[in-house]
């Protein structure tokens, strides 16, 4: 019963957008099933959709008492990604905060608290979270975006031309064949 209210539920929320019918089809089977941790995931995402942020709340709660502790950093990965999309901004930095607690080099983790606190205007904790990125990211793409997002924050933020051309110089560093790093460097 849950495989095919889970199946139909996705039916329903991705070819007819019936997000808020989907999500009560889908957490009426919840009752009687035993839910996997990607049913619970699932379902919780599909609450937020349907404006229904409490009972999503509710089944990822669900979800973090279930999980294993090798299955709960990607639960609060995948609950940040939703509490941000949201914009429950507080929700998605306590999940960046647990992750970091647990492992202080989780590239997701400083990815969502560099998102997050840009979000919210706290440009201190974005550049931070951003300069460790580039330290512990191995993918130089990922690395000259988080030093281009730096620059823009001195550049448009701060006003600091020189600090920005030099976070500019690392982005262009990190990925040389990226034109749109050396034209902002060059402007």
């Amino acid at each position: 019963r849950l495989e095919y209210a889970e199946r139909r539920a996705r039916l329903m929320t991705d070819v007819f957008n019936e997000h808020r019918s989907a999500f009560q089809l889908f957490e009426s089977a919840l009752v009687d099933g035993r839910p996997t941790l990607e049913q619970l995931l699932f379902g919780a995402a599909l609450g937020y959709r349907a404006d229904l942020p409490k009972r999503g709340m509710a089944l990822y709660e669900r979800a973090t008492h279930s999980a294993t502790a090798a299955e709960l950093p990607e639960l609060l990965k995948a609950q940040g990604r939703v509490l941000f999309e949201y914009q429950d901004f507080v929700g998605a930095e306590r999940c960046a905060e647990r992750l970091l607690a647990e492992n202080h080099e989780d590239v997701d983790g400083l990815a969502l608290k560099a998102e997050t606190a840009a979000a919210t205007h706290n440009w201190k904790d974005a550049v931070l979270s951003m300069r460790r990125l580039i330290a512990y990211h191995d993918d130089p793409e990922v690395k000259a975006r988080n030093a281009a997002g730096i620059a823009e924050i001195f550049s448009l933020v701060f006003n600091n031309s020189e600090k920005a051309a030099h976070w500019y110089q690392q982005a262009v560093h990190f990925a040389p064949t990226n034109t749109e790093f050396f034209q902002r460097l060059m402007n």
